[in-house]
């Protein structure tokens, strides 16, 4: 168990996710330019495809999102996996 749980903070600290047998991890740090949009009397920006493919989300998944002065997007946890 201890293992597992060394392994998973590894994971989650180089940002490596596992698809299609392939390690790939987020080397460095990218900023992009993004327009905020408007519908329906809520604000939204688009989510960089390499950020929610590395982060192993796809369309459907949800996120959590921590505002003050900063905004914190981060993948939560799918049903199912299991942490730990």
């Amino acid at each position: 168990m201890a293992i597992t749980t060394t392994i998973i903070a590894y994971i989650l600290k180089y940002k490596i996710f596992v698809d299609s047998f392939q390690v790939k991890v987020m080397t460095r740090e990218y900023e992009v330019k993004r327009k905020l949009q408007e519908q329906s009397g809520s604000y939204f920006v688009v989510l960089p495809k390499i950020w929610v493919e590395a982060s192993g989300l796809s369309e459907g998944d949800f996120v959590s999102v921590k505002f003050n002065d900063v905004v914190t997007i981060k993948p939560l946890v799918k049903e199912g996996e299991n942490t730990g």
